[in-house]
This record gives structure tokens, sequence and C-alpha cells, in this order.
């Protein structure tokens, strides 16, 4: 999942992968449809088409009020026969479903901007722990989200990751077990998954960091599920603290260091590192605005959308 949060206010609509079959639009213009109660905004357009999401299973663009979603992952559904407006129909597709309620809970709740001079360390943890803390309160305004939010955490996330799998364990570093514990553990105490079917992944981040450092970093993201989705400063804070957990320096980007540099055998931002693809490009969602971004977005004050208007739509039990 490459970079599926994107800040940038220049970037375009999908070019890769134009929407041209009528199934594919009908299919975007019905998703479109559903998404105001699920994000309760009503300004959203969705478009999914075999290659959109640009690069990730789907992605979120706040400055266009957008979401992709590769149309890859409704796992050969013919899109001529979706019908999400039917609330049975969402099981047949359920990954797909969940990475547009992922998508939406985004829209509505990753408000907070890291502010200029941040530092990026600190920044980019705060961003993994973003993905646990939007599903948790996701979950808390609509319950009924937790089952594709869950089908999609499954299947392309620990199913992918290779941490159930013992022989593909095998180099994990402080920096992985980090990463599989934000993205996985976490998740557990948000009310997606289940303690039993991450009982592998447990097993090796704690062996990894040890006892105490697990339960430190527990503490951490249960504490980000209760942050407000406009408290930047929590958000920065807690990242800092998870950087000094694992031993990280909270004021170098991932990646930048002697021993991190993109590309390098081992690194989890590329996909070779023993966490598998799936945590890796997880983890390259979360890279948000660059620091040009960012000031533009002070300069400019907060962002801004509309509310969806609840008396305009009943809510329909996991919808």
């Amino acid at each position: 999942m490459s970079t599926h949060l994107i800040t940038d206010p220049t970037a375009a609509p999908t070019t890769a992968a134009p929407v041209t079959g009528p199934a594919w639009l009908a299919l975007s213009a019905a998703m479109t449809d559903e998404v105001p109660v699920i994000a309760d905004r009503d300004d959203l357009l969705v478009t999914i088409a075999p290659g959109a999401g640009r690069g990730a299973p789907a992605c979120f663009l706040p400055a266009l009020a957008r979401i992709e979603v590769n149309g890859y992952h409704l796992g050969g559904v013919d899109p001529a026969t979706v019908a999400p407006h039917r609330i049975g129909d969402r099981a047949r597709y359920g990954p797909a479903w969940g990475l547009l309620v992922h998508e939406c809970a985004h829209a509505a709740h990753s408000v907070w901007e890291a502010p200029p001079g941040a530092p990026p360390g600190a920044v980019a943890a705060a961003e993994e722990l973003e993905e646990s803390r939007i599903e948790a309160v996701q979950v808390v305004r609509r319950p009924d989200d937790r089952r594709w939010l869950r089908a999609s955490a499954t299947h392309l996330i620990l199913d992918e990751s290779g941490l159930v799998d013992p022989a593909r364990r095998l180099g994990m570093t402080r920096a992985d077990a980090g990463r599989a514990a934000a993205l996985l553990l976490a998740r557990v105490d948000a009310g997606i998954l289940n303690p039993d079917e991450v009982e592998p992944v447990a097993l090796v981040v704690t062996e990894v960091l040890g006892g105490a450092t697990a339960t430190v970093l527990r503490e951490i993201w249960t504490a980000a599920h209760a942050t407000a989705d406009t408290d930047a400063e929590a958000m920065i804070d807690l990242g800092r603290r998870w950087c000094d957990a694992l031993g990280t320096d909270p004021a170098t980007a991932p990646g930048t260091g002697p021993d991190g540099a993109p590309g390098t055998a081992g690194d989890p931002t590329d996909g070779t590192g023993p966490t598998g693809g799936a945590v890796a490009d997880e983890r390259r969602d979360l890279r948000r605005a660059p620091p040009h971004r960012r000031r533009r977005r002070a300069r400019a004050g907060p962002r801004r959308h509309r509310r969806h208007p609840r008396h305009r739509h009943r809510h329909r039990p996991g919808g």
C-alpha cells in the first residue's frame, strides 16, 4: 500500500488507469453515493477501477476530497454486478469495501496536521499510530464498520505480512517489530482484529523487543486511540515516545540513516524485510504532506469540509 493519504494540493486524479468502462464508472458513482454516511461528509468523490489508488490498494486525497480504490481488490467480482447499496452484497467483496471504509475513516478523522519543524521521526511514528487510531474512532461512531475494516486488515496486512510464518520472521529488526505492533497489534485494541489471530505476531514482537518495551508500545497506542482528531501536539508527543521506546531518533526520518537507506537489503520500506510487502507498504501509506505542504496548510488555516447532514440520510446497519 503506497502513500494512501496524499495531501499534495496539485495531485491530479489518477491517470495511470482512466475510468472508461461503463461498469467502473457506474460503480464509482454508486460508491460515491454510499460514502456520505460512512465518512460523515458529503463532498467526497470515489473512483474505483483497475490501477486506481496511486500504487496503493486505496488512497485518500484531502485536497481533492477524493477516494481511489484499486478495482483489483474486488477479488474477481464483476463490477457490473456490484450493488453497494445492498448491505448483503458487500460481503462478496469485503476487503475492497473495507478499503473504502478505511479511507472514509481518514476523511472523517485524520484532521490533525504536523506543525512546521516537528521532528520527522516522531511524525512518522505518529502517522503509524494514526492507522489504528482512525479505525478505533470509526467503529465507536459506526460499530458495524468493524466487519469491513477487519476484512481489509486481515487480507491485506495480516495475511501478507508473513509474520504468521516462522520461516519469514528471521532477521526482524526492532523497527520491523515496532511497525508490526503499530499496524497489527494495535488493531486488536482498536477493536478490529482478534487477539488469537495476531498471537504469532505478538510472540515475535515480544521476542524482538522484550516484554517491557512491548508493554510501553501498547500504552502508547492505546493513548493514541483516545486522542482527539485535532490534537496534533498529543500525536507528535506519542510519536516521540514511540521512537524513544524503540531506541530510534525522533529527529531523523525513517530510511535516511546509515543503516536505513532506501533500497538496501532488509529495508522495511522496500518490501524486502521480514515483515513482507504488506506491512512495508502500509508504512509507506503513512507519509503525509512534505514540509512545504505543511507550511502552506499552516498559512491557509485548518482544512474545512462539509459535514454530512444527518437528517438527509438514514443509517443502515453495516452501511
